[in-house]
């Protein structure tokens, strides 16, 4: 007996796009997108989805957020050219080889895996880069923001990496509005110190830097918190970050 039922879904890469642009349109036209497309797109389909993403709005969505290498793969497999972000810690450091034989950006999180994606790239006569993540008090990956300025130090010994990027992760910007603003208090004293320990490093601009915090709830509720680019996820998908969210940037849901 066959007990099979004739059940599908569809997504609707229309209303990504449409997703896209009212976050494009809510934030400033000087900050940057970085669509969020770990974990298969939040299950409507890695590739079409990023292919969507950067159709929709591509002088602001130059940058897409993946949760591992193996996705990565997967974007760089489509020919889909623009720069990965891998959000999640690499381990074991071998990793980094496959990020620099497809040409992704890896996050690191210590001075060892600093070092260590600095011999990587050394072999391959190449200059690698990379974002650095910072704790402010989500508790999972990141340095402490009081240990940026010593990781930096330990960046003029690397001539082979490139930080391209700061970042770190709001613990609750949906639910706990005091908690947040420390945490964008913190990330504000580390673009502070990034500032300047950059002017005291041979060839690394500050300018060319780009600092996000602000996921979902945070790009709707604390517009201090986009700095140079933003991070959505959830919204991109027309799902709700926290309640009545949906009556400010008017999104769509993608699944039915």
């Amino acid at each position: 007996m066959n007990f099979s039922r004739p059940v599908w879904v569809e997504v609707s890469l229309d209303n990504i796009k449409h997703n896209v642009t009212k976050v494009a349109g809510f934030i400033s036209r000087r900050t940057k997108v970085m669509a969020v497309v770990k974990a298969n797109a939040y299950g409507h389909g890695l590739v079409e989805v990023a292919r969507a993403c950067i159709k929709s709005q591509p002088s602001r969505v130059v940058f897409l957020g993946v949760s591992s290498v193996e996705e990565g793969i997967s974007i760089r497999r489509a020919k889909i050219k623009s720069p990965v972000l891998i959000l999640g810690t690499l381990y074991p450091f071998e990793s980094f080889k496959e990020v620099l034989k497809h040409s992704l950006v890896p996050t690191v999180a210590s001075v060892l895996g600093l070092k260590v994606l600095d011999g990587y790239a050394r072999k391959l006569n190449r200059v690698a880069p990379f974002h650095l993540k910072v704790d402010t008090g989500m508790g999972r990956i990141g340095i402490s923001p009081d240990a940026v300025k010593g990781f930096l130090r330990n960046m003029e010994e690397c001539r082979n990496v490139r930080l391209e990027g700061v970042f770190t992760h709001f613990a609750a910007a949906d639910s706990d509005d005091a908690f947040t603003k420390e945490q964008i208090r913190l990330f504000d004293g580390v673009v502070g110190a990034v500032k300047e320990g950059a002017s005291a490093i041979k060839g690394m601009r500050f300018n060319g830097i780009e600092f996000h915090a602000a996921s979902s709830s945070a790009i709707i509720k604390f517009p201090e918190s986009h700095y140079s680019m933003v991070r959505p996820g959830l919204c991109l998908y027309g799902l709700l970050p926290f309640p009545g969210s949906d009556s400010v940037l008017r999104t769509k849901p993608a699944l039915s």
